[in-house]
């Protein structure tokens, strides 16, 4: 994702988070990396404000800076709303995936009790 904070552009790539990284953030955050995207977007649960500093050092470490998680200080409803711009930026870039028209869409829990032979299941 692309962030356009503070006059410049800052690439943040959660899918490239580090093992020493996850480390950090869950320590951070005294949970699991879902609860912190969990938290990351709802911005009235005790959690966002942690988590948003968690993207904000990602985001530095992903650039090269190193800081402990401690000593970040940003402009938290820029970065906020700088985030969401990029979210949205990026959602509107991604193409939906086209249906796959042979299979039926189905959800997990229909695929798991459907059965491939009729008349079995």
């Amino acid at each position: 994702m692309k962030i356009e904070f503070q006059d410049r552009v800052w690439q943040v790539d959660v899918d490239n988070l580090t093992l020493t990284q996850a480390v950090v953030i869950t320590g951070k955050m005294g949970g699991s990396l879902a609860d912190w995207e969990s938290s990351l977007e709802d911005p009235r649960s005790d959690g966002w404000l942690p988590a948003l500093a968690c993207l904000y050092w990602l985001m530095l470490q992903q650039d090269g800076e190193r800081i402990a998680i401690g000593d970040v200080d940003f402009a938290v409803l820029q970065y906020s709303r700088a985030v969401a711009a990029a979210i949205e930026r990026e959602g509107a870039e991604v193409p939906a995936e086209p249906e796959d028209p042979i299979l039926p869409a189905v959800s997990p829990a229909e695929a798991v009790t459907r059965s491939p032979v009729p008349g079995t299941g």
